[in-house]
């Protein structure tokens, strides 16, 4: 029974660590700082929720190459997605 015991306590470690592991990896994205230097809305830490639109935008720009023509439409339809999103949710 003790072997038992001590094999679900290290399975769990594992899986724990594991676990810690892969969320710290997800979170760092290549190109962005580290959560602890990005602010949220509240103060240092990460941001809570989606990124705003302009945010999107910005991501967009510098990623894809846009032209200020393109971002201007990006933003049209990424503003249209959010109202219709809010009216669903509201």
């Amino acid at each position: 029974m003790t072997h038992r015991r001590f094999l679900i306590t290290a399975c769990a470690a594992l899986g724990a660590a594991l676990m810690h592991s892969t969320t710290l990896t997800a979170q760092q994205v290549p190109g962005q700082p580290p959560l602890s230097a990005r602010r949220g809305p509240d103060g240092p830490g990460p941001r809570r929720g989606p990124p705003s639109v302009d945010e999107r935008v910005a991501r967009m720009t510098s990623e894809l190459g846009l032209s200020p023509d393109q971002a201007t439409k990006v933003k049209a339809a990424l503003t249209a997605q959010q109202r219709s999103a809010d009216s669903i949710l509201a």
